[in-house]
């Protein structure tokens, strides 16, 4: 390169650095060269997979399952020991009904009845106890317990007792009448406690450790799919709570009069009317029924005598003594 050639390009670099540009220009410039660039020279994405943040919603759901599982597991083994009244009684009844539901064999259904007829003779006891120690507010949850434990009963009887029959094809002995009957634990007569009372009858005690033997019994029995023995097992348990069956109060039935006007009872210390007519017609009489329903004295009253009509037995005033005696 000559020398004329150098001093050229240097006068053009000065040239060039004295010009000012515009700095708006000179972006728009840049841009629209940019543009034509991605247009002339399409760029394509290249698809990556990051295998760790796939994995990242899936670990966080997978730790909260096995949270809720551990919580929820710990809350059932909770719940295994409550009683009604507390706060988890329901989350058990909740297994227990979907235990139920999620057993089809009807064998093992039997099995998982009797495991849970044992529970609620076990609650019965727990709530016995506590109601002997003055605990007030479990004392309508027994009532409804007990009621319960014994509709479930007689439920297994009748559902084993048609299993019986089904496969010898002779009628099963029917389980024992369904009465409207309530039984609480043995213990609370040790204790000195009064038996329940509703407004129809008195509830004796339930002999909870005999019943509980016959259902572990059964249980075992129904196991090993001994349906007709498992019956019979049951029926005893329904006989032994039938003996502890309270009896309501005797109705009395009212006392039925052979004359038309109501006799009028005389007791025996009672003077009676003096009259000096011995052959007076009787015209009273009545029937005393005792407590346990059998025929007591009937007093045939005279003007002035009563005469005991079983015995024979007369007794008289002593006009001067004033005292009665026997003739």
């Amino acid at each position: 390169m000559s020398r004329t050639e150098r001093e050229i390009i240097k006068s053009l670099r000065q040239l060039g650095k004295s010009i000012k540009q515009d700095p708006i220009k000179e972006k728009e410039s840049y841009d629209m060269l940019l543009n034509s660039f991605r247009e002339m020279f399409p760029h394509k994405t290249k698809l990556t997979y990051n295998f760790y943040l796939s994995l990242k919603p899936v670990a966080v759901s997978l730790l909260a399952f096995v949270f809720i599982f551990i919580a929820g597991f710990g809350t059932i083994a909770v719940a295994k020991n409550a009683v009604p009244g507390d706060m988890l009684y329901p989350v058990k009844r909740v297994v227990e009904k979907s235990r139920m539901v999620l057993v089809f064999d009807q064998s093992k259904k039997a099995v998982l009845r009797a495991e849970i007829l044992t529970n609620r003779l076990s609650e019965v006891s727990v709530l016995t106890e506590k109601a002997n120690k003055g605990d007030k507010k479990y004392e309508l949850e027994l009532n409804v317990l007990a009621q319960n434990f014994t509709n479930d009963l007689k439920v297994l009887t009748k559902q084993i007792g048609d299993q019986v029959e089904s496969l010898d094809g002779e009628p099963a002995e029917p389980p024992f009448p369904d009465e409207d009957l309530l039984y609480i634990d043995e213990r609370m007569l040790d204790n000195g406690s009064l038996p329940i009372e509703d407004n129809r009858q008195v509830y004796t005690v339930m002999p909870s450790k005999e019943l509980e033997k016959l259902l572990a019994e059964t249980k075992e029995l129904l196991a090993e799919e001994n349906l007709a023995l498992a019956f019979v097992k049951l029926q005893q348990a329904e006989k032994l709570v039938e003996e502890k069956e309270p009896v309501s109060e005797p109705d009395v039935e009212p006392v039925e009069f052979l004359d038309s006007e109501p006799a009028e009872l005389l007791p025996l210390d009672e003077e009676p009317i003096e009259d000096n007519n011995q052959s007076s017609i009787i015209n009273h009489q009545s029937s005393i029924i005792n407590q346990t329903g059998s025929v007591g004295q009937i007093l045939l009253k005279q003007e002035d005598k009563e005469v005991d009509v079983r015995t024979g037995i007369e007794r008289v005033k002593d006009p001067r003594t004033g005292m009665t005696r026997e003739k």
